[in-house]
């Protein structure tokens, strides 16, 4: 069964924050935004694909040839990403 994916307010201010840290570096941006894209497709698809993650009940999926890591839930009908952070960030 192929799942929604669902984007939390965490995960939209990340998204967001990303955006106004490369202002000036749109084209960085626009293949970043492309390629996260591209792997929010592939957890949709395949939701076991990130490993365990740190917090309980979580995966991480780390975003190649970037530093970031997108942080999710699996639900019983939805993909709940909860967090798109830097691989120096906690959370």
């Amino acid at each position: 069964m192929i799942k929604e994916i669902k984007l939390t307010t965490k995960a939209e201010n990340d998204l967001e924050n990303i955006r106004e840290y490369l202002i000036g570096y749109e084209p960085y941006f626009d293949k970043l935004m492309d390629r996260i894209n591209n792997y929010l497709k592939i957890i949709k698809y395949n939701p076991e694909i990130g490993k365990v993650g740190r917090r309980l009940g979580t995966r991480e999926f780390f975003v190649y040839k970037t530093n970031y890591i997108i942080v999710y839930r699996v639900k019983q009908d939805t993909i709940e990403i909860l967090k798109i952070l830097h691989t120096s960030m906690q959370y």
